[in-house]
């Protein structure tokens, strides 16, 4: 295996684009491209830089035969038949059109998270169900606040409740175990992708927990304002009030679904961050 099979095994060995890779390096796309190719070398800095990208040493990159993932030759064989993620995606696609048809003219409502997956299939290369899973959580958790008015959160005055909303308890533990189940799931698999950048990591930890706490203030605030508007016109007429703080309610579900995935992105790259500063002292 020469060594621009190499570097391109081990890049997909590691998940990376040619970009990410690229980045990584402070070169163009296109060098990384040369390199697979066997059209040009890497100097020995950016050998040096591949071999701790890689985690192998400069002798295993150079002429040793170390890592035995798939070849590029062999990659391109495997790629004449369709990948996995674009096969769910067809069938996706499919199932999506069928729903719509059935359920019209509600139907592209009921399908927007298959289509919506369908799009993740077929566009995304990383991550595919953990992103899929996501979009069915929070189509699942829109029509649960709407339709029950059970939220996540509600387990934590579970006890307050009166004994006959058994079955809305029952659904506040669902809906927070399924919640914590999702957030740990995606909290390991993007926290063990390595820091190549620790101020750009350090960077981006603070941007994401200042995101998160300003949306969760404009929510609480949003909410707050709602609440006030209800009991001060529900006297009036009860109906039109009622369907007026249901619509209402809406931004502010989407303000609290978009704080969970910036806590979620805010944890992992407190993580991350924290294990790049361990990994540096070591």
């Amino acid at each position: 295996m020469d060594i621009g099979e190499k570097i391109y095994a081990l890049r997909r060995e590691k998940n990376l684009s040619q970009g990410d890779l690229a980045d990584m390096l402070e070169v163009s796309r296109q060098s990384v491209s040369k390199w697979e190719n066997n059209t040009a070398v890497p100097d020995l800095q950016k050998i040096i830089r591949l071999s701790e990208i890689f985690e192998i040493s400069v002798d295993d990159l150079i002429k040793g035969e170390k890592t035995q993932p798939e070849t590029r030759t062999e990659y391109i064989i495997k790629q004449e038949h369709m990948p996995g993620r674009k096969i769910a995606g067809i069938i996706l696609c499919c199932m999506s059109f069928l729903m719509t048809i059935l359920f019209l003219p509600a139907g592209i409502i009921y399908a927007s998270p298959l289509i919506i997956c369908a799009v993740i299939c077929f566009v995304c290369k990383n991550d595919v169900l953990l992103k899929c899973i996501w979009v069915a959580y929070m189509f699942a958790d829109i029509f649960f606040r709407f339709a029950t008015g059970t939220r996540p959160w509600n387990i934590l005055y579970i006890f307050r409740w009166p004994d006959n909303l058994t079955s809305q308890k029952i659904a506040a533990v669902i809906s927070f175990a399924v919640m914590i189940a999702i957030i740990a799931a995606t909290v390991i698999v993007l926290a063990k992708r390595p820091v190549e950048d620790i101020a750009k990591a350090k960077k981006n930890t603070v941007k994401y927990w200042c995101l998160w706490g300003g949306v969760k203030v404009i929510s609480k605030i949003l909410g707050y304002l709602i609440n006030l508007w209800v009991r001060s016109e529900i006297e009036q007429n009860a109906s039109i009030v009622a369907a007026s703080n249901s619509f209402l309610q809406i931004p502010n579900t989407v303000l609290e679904i978009a704080a969970l995935i910036l806590f979620v992105f805010a944890v992992t790259n407190t993580i991350r961050f924290i294990k790049a500063l361990k990994n540096k002292e070591t």
